[in-house]
């Protein structure tokens, strides 16, 4: 009886192979933590459809349950199949990190779950907005000051603890504990925000370092605080990791002079003022920019400042331990696709003084030629005086605004202008009469070291007029790195003194003008999104500002970059504050200025100058950073820029210069742009403008013509400030 058993088991396989055959089972489920794996408590998911395809390319549709299950019955499975899963996008529905995901191959009886990362919709009662806040002065000994604040994202109005009827921020972590943070991510798989280091002067770094990340966990009710340091790590791919150093001091005393390097722990914060020298330069290149969460929910990227770099690192392991396998580390410049920083030189100087009262202030004329404030002058005195001035905007003599022949240099001065490459520039030089002379009541010489290039130079002469602009050119060959230009006085008939408003020299070769500065991180629809700026440094012309947004594969960053956007950001700014006046305003100007390396490039006078009411020197000197990088509903890209200079100066501190004691109060003047989708990868920068309420001038923004977004402005009986944007925002 066994025997006949066993053989009709036998003719059983032999002739019905099929009913051995199991079905093809593919499960689609959220993976909420990223990990590839199903946990008990993550439900399938539906909206994706599965197909199999056989070795000749036959398709085969899966059975869809409705419910996050398909399946492909064992009556039509034929040997090895490949399984393709669509219907992803990168609005609601994307593909998980780890695990099978759209393409793997099957045979009768598998079984496969894969995950899928859902978009999930923004619960303003559920949701927090977290905000790092600072304090000057060294970070330790702060336990009570807060350092990392949250609020619910339907707060509106005023907090309570500043006099308003709106809810008070939460604390989470103390100056002590992490000290100065700027990025920002946030994984939801495992509730827990990063918040990495930035080197703000005259503000204390954490207790790790510039290299600190720090990790505050909100699964429990009350936030854990971690940290991880990248610094020195040899990550799996490219160098080791460097975010730079600082020179510190901690004191628990008033600043002296004899303390270049100190920050102070004085509990008095109107008593921390600090020199914090070694900063000043470092500001914007070491420590962090901005940090961002890829759309896989698990790698955490960052820009390192120091090494212009991109660092990524797996964070789907709690608690998480940095080593080299998880870090992946990207210099700039050994990408594919960096913009080139080779310009024509072009410099271009608004003559006269530096003062705030009458001196001469950086601006744009409509012709774009981007003016900087006076600078490189030796002797004579500078003269602003408000005429009406002819000739203006000439199509015939290239002449500028008004505004550059109101302001003026005079007596007997030079002017010593370094230049990149010895060859021969031109050289335009631009007058206008001030006074109601006649032709011979002003004469005087110009030459270029010992040369003379013209005598007795009359400009109402050269004119057609007094009060009227006009312009000299001369092809002049500079010799050791240098253009001197002096202006010699002779006696006119009544007057002796030379005159200059303003200077043009341009180049002949190309050269390099500056640094690639990287900040703003963002990702969208599958690419990465990298904000930077060319600093300028080297040419320190602001015609070689430009701002750049280049997008990346995150799956294969060594593919390199698409520039997706580029423009300049010598266009026409309305001012930090007294944006009401029409004179001008150098301290005041929001004009976007070339990095600097030290305080005295600056031309900031201190000596002299009149303070506020708080015993401060107000004064500005906006320099670029590309800070973020979000998206519109429609695709437009919404671009925030920061000021460096913010950074660099806070409130109430001092300069560099050691012997001088003067408070300084620095503005800070970011922007904000909007670069409209045009489809097909195309974007328009400021295509339109709301223009339409309150504003300072017309002609400001990329447009020429008003700003998009035109309210970023603050008015008060004591200040009209007209750029008022510090650089973070969200969509």
């Amino acid at each position: 009886m066994r025997t006949m058993q066993k053989q009709f088991v036998v003719v059983a396989l032999l002739f019905f192979p099929f009913l051995l055959r199991a079905d093809i089972k593919v499960f689609t489920f959220e993976d909420v933590n990223n990990n590839g794996i199903r946990e008990t408590t993550e439900p399938l998911i539906t909206g994706l459809m599965v197909s199999a395809f056989d070795a000749s390319g036959n398709e085969v549709g899966f059975l869809d349950d409705g419910a996050g299950m398909h399946l492909l019955p064992a009556i039509i499975i034929n040997g090895r199949l490949r399984i393709v899963v669509t219907g992803f996008n990168h609005d609601d529905l994307r593909q998980g990190k780890k695990r099978a995901t759209s393409v793997f191959f099957a045979e009768d009886g598998d079984e496969f779950f894969v995950p899928v990362l859902k978009e999930q919709p923004l619960d303003p009662t559920a949701n927090n907005i977290l905000i790092p806040c600072y304090e000057k002065g060294a970070s330790k000994l702060k336990n009570d000051s807060p350092a990392f604040v949250r609020f619910p994202f339907s707060a509106e109005g005023v907090a309570e603890m500043f006099g308003g009827d709106g809810p008070n921020p939460t604390k989470d972590a103390s100056i002590s504990q992490i000290g100065s943070t700027w990025g920002v991510a946030y994984q939801r798989s495992h509730q827990r925000a990063f918040a990495s280091s930035i080197l703000k002067r005259h503000v204390g770094l954490g207790p790790q370092g510039p290299g600190a990340v720090y990790i505050l966990d909100y699964s429990d009710e009350e936030p854990a605080l971690d940290y991880f340091n990248l610094q020195g790590i040899t990550p799996s791919i490219g160098p080791a990791i460097d975010l730079g150093t600082v020179r510190r001091e901690i004191v628990d005393t008033e600043i002296d002079k004899t303390m270049p390097y100190a920050l102070s722990t004085v509990d008095d914060r109107t008593k921390r003022a600090s020199y914090d020298v070694d900063a000043f330069d470092k500001v914007g290149k070491m420590a962090y920019g901005s940090i961002e969460m890829a759309e896989d929910g698990r790698t955490l990227w960052m820009v390192n400042l120091k090494q212009r770099s991109l660092i990524a690192m797996d964070v789907a392991e709690k608690p998480l331990i940095p080593r080299q396998e998880i870090l992946r580390h990207y210099e700039l410049d050994n990408l594919n696709g960096i913009p080139n920083l080779n310009f024509r030189f072009r410099r271009c100087v608004n003559a006269g003084g530096n003062t705030n009262v009458g001196g001469s202030e950086a601006f744009t004329d409509s012709n774009r030629v981007a003016w900087d404030k006076n600078r490189y002058s030796i002797g004579g005195q500078f003269a602003y005086k408000n005429f009406k001035v002819a000739n203006t905007m000439s199509a015939v003599e290239n002449t500028s605004t008004g505004d550059l022949y109101r302001t003026y240099r005079k007596g007997d001065f030079q002017y010593n202008i370094p230049v990149p490459l010895d060859e021969t520039y031109e050289v335009i030089l631009h007058f206008a009469e001030p006074d109601v002379l006649q032709v011979g009541d002003r004469l005087f010489d110009i030459m270029h070291d010992d040369e003379l290039l013209v005598e007795n130079f009359d400009v109402v002469e050269h004119a057609g007029g007094a009060q009227k602009a006009t312009v000299l050119k001369f092809n002049i060959e500079s010799k050791g790195g240098m253009i001197n230009l002096k202006f010699v006085s002779k006696f006119g008939l009544k007057r002796k003194e030379a005159i200059l408003s303003g200077l043009e020299v341009i180049g002949t070769s190309i050269s390099e003008s500056g640094v690639l500065r990287p900040w703003g991180l963002s990702f969208h629809k599958g690419r990465g999104y990298l904000g930077v700026v060319s600093d300028a440094s080297y040419s320190q012309s602001r015609d070689h500002l430009f701002a750049y947004l280049l997008s990346f594969d995150p799956e294969n960053i060594t593919a390199g970059f698409v520039e997706e956007l580029a423009f300049p950001l010598n266009y026409p700014r309305e001012r930090a504050s007294n944006a009401h006046l029409q004179d001008q305003q150098p301290l005041r100007s929001a004009a976007w200025v070339p990095w600097v390396d030290t305080w005295e490039e600056t031309m900031i006078p201190t000596i002299g100058e009149p303070l506020n009411i708080q015993n401060g020197l107000l004064c500005a000197y906006a320099q670029p950073i590309f800070s973020k990088i979000s998206f519109a509903s429609d695709g437009s890209i919404i671009v925030g820029l920061m000021d460096r200079w913010a950074h660099q100066l806070g409130h109430h501190n001092f300069s560099t210069v050691v012997d001088d004691r003067t408070l300084l109060i620095g503005y800070a003047c970011g922007d904000i742009l909007k670069a409209f989708n045009e489809g097909n990868g195309n974007y328009n920068l400021e295509k339109t403008n709301a223009d339409d309420g309150v504003y300072y001038r017309k002609d400001d923004g990329p447009s020429y013509n008003g700003e998009f977004f035109y309210e970023d402005n603050y008015i008060s009986s004591l200040a009209h400030h007209g750029e008022v944007i510090t650089g973070g925002m969200l969509i």
